[in-house]
């Protein structure tokens, strides 16, 4: 298979909501199986992304909407940091 057969694959799946794709800078891309609303942390050193979950930002969307003119649809938080193994 090749490999623009696969990026064809994952833009399918993202489309009919499968997949997640998160964008992790500067045009990378990686892909969650989990499309549940969630956020992610990623290792500044090894490049790692993991799911944050059980945290909620929902008044978060409040927040912002109370201080713009915007009907806030959803929000995507990104955490970096340096993970347990590349801490030691």
């Amino acid at each position: 298979m090749s490999l623009a057969t696969v990026y064809k694959a994952l833009k399918t799946l993202v489309e009919v909501n499968l997949v997640q794709e998160i964008n992790v800078g500067e045009g990378n891309f990686r892909y969650d199986g989990n499309v549940l609303p969630h956020h992610h942390i990623q290792c500044l050193s090894c490049g790692k992304v993991e799911d944050i979950d059980g945290i909620c930002f929902s008044n978060l969307n409040d927040k912002v909407k109370s201080y713009t003119e915007y009907d806030v649809v959803g929000n995507q938080v990104y955490f970096y940091g340096i993970c347990k193994n590349c801490k030691n």
